[in-house]
């Protein structure tokens, strides 16, 4: 039998069932008997037949943005183990299914068995939860209703309301603006009004109003003058406060000046005590000398073993006359030295004597023992040239004539040149690099905010081995080598707030690289100590990150070298707003490497509210000829060099004519020596009379800025003293006066070092390709063979043979030295202008490279 069951609703919402029984009872796929299929039939029946369910809105005033309920009431035929559903909208999107809800933190549901009702809470009601239509089921039975939003139940408070105010003339204008409320609210103003219905008379109204306003006012006026008064007294108070400040401060800098006299005093006397210890300890050394690199065996016996070696050059000294001889700690790696003390000072200076013998065939050392005070003045005397840094926050580089000056400013007087807050783009580090000329490594981030960049100079010496650069533009982080010192170098900005995960970030990436000698460099953001490294601060700013820094410094062996060096100044490296200022900038070194700080400075801004600090350190020695002399083309533009230039020309046709008394033109005077030795000794008059037009000029514009760099440093100590704002306006008109000196040079700056290609878009490829060629150690002579094939090393012979070596060819020959210069014809004279130097070698020697 075939059966199939249809549900039929009509208006009332109560359903019957039909029982539709198909011609095929006999099929075999339904075989059941009749009387069950009507036993189903009365079940489903009664079940369906009787029971209805409504809702309501429960919660009135229903408020927006608070919560609501809606009542599904179920009769008393209705059977309350049915499944319960509530439903939104024509789409029936199911809300809640017996308790259990799609969005807990919109919709909920419990079932008042006692009142027979399924509430169904809808939380913070918004405006997309009305007008549209909530059904109730409940089993087989539902009830679906559009929850309408009317005056009577609905209201939507306003979130912000802009009321105004006025009185003009007799007219009061009050201006009330509500946004998102219902209903439309029923305004109504009174004045005075005892009941909001009674009637007055406008003159007697307006008449109140005024009373009421002077009351008012009198009592603002009032108010007024007593604030007045009270902040009179406090500014008289402060003012007297202020004048005892600064009694006590001028009693506190006399006293500071006696101590300072005092610690002078102190130091000269502990100078000459140390200059006399250093005395004592040198003549109890006088008989000794050391020996390096004489290899070490296990069981040997000294001196005997190195005075067999040196029987067999010839060298005979005997052993009675040495009283003692034993190795000394040296560096790890090599043979440790040997000390040896002589009984006699003869047996010494014969030694000594045939010093050079011996250190050749046994490749050993030989040398004075001398302390190490002495051992440094002997270092100093061979010129060891120092590691000069910098480093300045230089608040932005984004302005082209800024960035120049700030590059020329520092390549030429600084080996290491660190500069923070360039405000740089990944964009613009290649044309920046070509600006600076050679080597540097930037952090970039935006052009408004943030990078670092870590620049040398083009003849500095130095190997990068791995670098650690930071997307977000705060760091840089180089292992480097630095005339056979590898280190690590690193560059950071400090973050502005009290952050201390930062710098346990940079001290994880500096132990990476494993290096004993660290120096960190840049704006850190955090002062070391508060009471010595600040003026005019309410608070000591980013705590937690100063304390992060101590124990980063703990770990690594950092220690402040400024500090160190000045334990009791007062200098600082920023100026901000209300006079306050900071030392915020400073270098951080490890302590192995502090015996090579030669000197740490701050000095004195420019074009920045930040000061450079600077750092000299000393490795190595290496001496510097003076380079190829170029002509500078900016004279031609100099009225008194022309004319200076014309002179020596008429000078040199006047001394070498043959018939000075002849008044015939230039062209057709007969000189007494050649042509070609005229032009010479023309070229070299020029060269000589630019050479020294060039250096007063420089010399006068040096003197120019040295008076205006002390005197800004003359207004900073007047600053720590007293902070005057006229003093402030002095130093702001100086420091202008000093950027417009120097601004007078970028121009031709721009030009020689052919950064105007890379402004506006042509790159000198040539130029450029070729500053690689400028490295320092491609500048230098390290060794050289003279005619003999004997080998010389040490830079002063070097620099003497090369002096001798011109000397000879100069008296060979009067051409020795070419001089091409580019000649201007002023009037009828000949003008020569040089724009170059070709240096012909010395055929006698060759230089090894």
């Amino acid at each position: 039998m075939a059966l199939s069951l249809c549900w039929s609703a009509n208006k009332s919402y109560d359903y019957t069932i039909c029982l539709l029984l198909n011609n095929c009872l006999t099929t075999t796929a339904f075989q059941f008997p009749f009387e069950q299929i009507c036993l189903l039939f009365i079940l489903l029946h009664i079940d369906l037949s009787y029971g209805s369910v409504s809702w309501s809105l429960a919660t009135t005033p229903a408020v927006f943005g608070k919560d609501i309920e809606l009542h599904c009431n179920l009769d008393d035929n209705t059977t309350l183990t049915n499944h319960r559903h509530w439903s939104k909208g024509d789409n029936v999107n199911v809300l809640v299914v017996n308790g259990k809800t799609v969005n807990d933190t919109k919709y909920s549901e419990k079932l008042d068995k006692a009142k027979r009702t399924s509430i169904l809470t809808i939380t913070s009601l918004e405006p997309g939860d009305v007008n549209v239509p909530y059904t109730c089921q409940h089993g087989f039975h539902t009830y679906k209703k559009v929850l309408n939003m009317t005056v009577e139940n609905f209201e939507y408070h306003p979130s912000s309301n802009n009321t105004i105010f006025k009185l003009v003339d007799d007219h009061i204008l009050f201006l009330m603006k509500f946004e998102k409320v219902f209903p439309l609210p029923a305004c109504r103003a009174s004045i005075g009004l005892t009941h909001p219905n009674e009637k007055r008379d406008e003159k007697e109204l307006k008449k109140e109003m005024m009373v009421e306003i002077q009351s008012n006012q009198e009592k603002v006026e009032q108010h007024f003058k007593s604030e007045v008064s009270r902040l009179s007294a406090r500014i008289d108070s402060v003012e007297f406060d202020n004048a005892n400040i600064l009694e006590k401060n001028a009693s506190l800098h006399k006293e500071n000046r006696l101590l300072k006299e005092e610690i002078e005093n102190t130091g000269r006397r502990a100078t000459d005590a140390m200059q006399l210890s250093n005395w004592n300890e040198q003549y109890s050394r006088k008989k000794n000398v050391k020996i390096f690199d004489f290899p070490e065996k296990r069981g040997e016996k000294l001196p005997h073993n190195f005075l067999n070696e040196i029987g067999k050059l010839d060298v005979n000294i005997d052993q009675s006359e040495i009283v003692a001889a034993h190795r000394i700690p040296g560096k790890p790696g090599k043979p440790r030295p040997i000390l040896v003390k002589f009984l006699r000072m003869e047996s010494k200076i014969a030694l000594l004597r045939n010093r050079k013998l011996i250190n050749e065939k046994l490749e050993v050392r030989i040398s004075d023992d001398v302390t190490r005070l002495n051992q440094g003045l002997l270092n100093r005397l061979y010129l060891h040239e120092d590691v000069t840094s910098a480093c300045v926050n230089c608040r932005g580089l984004s302005e082209t004539v800024k960035r120049i000056d700030i590059f020329t400013k520092y390549k030429d007087l600084y080996d290491i040149t660190i500069l923070v807050d360039t405000h740089s783009t990944s964009e613009k580090e290649k044309q920046w690099l070509h600006e600076w000329g050679y080597v540097g490594k930037f952090s970039s981030y935006s052009s408004k905010s943030r990078g670092v960049a870590i620049l040398f100079k083009n003849t500095f010496e130095f190997k990068i081995h791995e670098e650690t650069i930071d997307l977000m533009g705060n760091f840089i982080i180089l292992d480097i080598t630095i005339q056979d010192y590898r280190i690590t170098l690193a560059a950071i900005y400090g973050p502005n707030n009290d952050d201390p995960v930062f710098f346990e970030n940079i001290k994880h990436k500096i132990s990476h690289y494993g290096n004993s000698s660290i120096v960190v460099a840049g704006d850190w953001n955090v002062v070391q100590d508060y009471d010595m490294d600040t003026l005019h601060y309410r608070s000591e700013n980013n705590p937690q990150s100063k304390a992060k820094i101590h124990e980063v410094m703990h770990e690594l062996d950092l220690l402040d070298i400024w500090r160190q060096q000045h334990p009791f100044d007062n200098r600082y490296s920023w100026r901000g707003p209300n006079h306050k200022q900071s030392r915020l900038d400073y270098f951080m070194i490890t302590s192995d490497i502090e015996a090579f700080v030669v000197s740490s400075d701050i000095g004195i801004s420019y074009r920045s509210d930040h000061s450079p600090v600077l750092i000299n350190l000393r490795f190595s020695s290496q001496i510097r000829g003076k380079g190829t002399w170029k002509f500078n083309n900016s004279l031609l533009r100099e009225t008194e060099f022309i004319e200076k230039v014309k002179g020596d020309i008429k000078t040199v046709i006047e001394e070498y004519e043959s018939d000075p008394s002849m008044d015939i033109e230039t062209e057709d005077k007969q000189f007494n020596i050649s042509y070609q030795l005229l032009w010479d000794m023309i070229k070299m008059k020029v060269r000589g009379s630019a050479i020294s037009f060039s250096s007063f000029q420089k010399k006068e514009g040096n003197k120019k800025e040295k008076e205006l760099l002390y005197k800004i440093s003359l207004l900073d100590e007047k600053l720590l003293e007293n902070n005057l704002p006229s003093v402030y306006q002095e130093r702001e008109g100086i420091e202008l006066e000093l950027k417009i000196l120097r601004e007078k040079n970028v121009k031709g700056i721009i030009t020689r070092a052919k950064a105007r290609w890379q402004v506006e878009g042509e790159k000198g490829s040539n130029y450029f390709c070729n500053l690689e060629k400028k490295h320092y150690t491609e500048k230098i002579i390290p060794k050289l063979i003279l005619e003999d094939e004997t080998e010389i090393t040490d830079p002063s012979s070097i620099r003497n043979e090369q002096k001798h070596c011109a000397r000879t060819r100069k008296d060979q020959t009067l051409g020795l030295v070419g001089l091409a210069v580019f000649v201007v014809v002023a009037g009828v004279f000949v003008g020569g202008f040089i724009l170059g130097i070709i240096i012909k070698e010395c055929n006698i020697c060759r230089g090894l490279r």
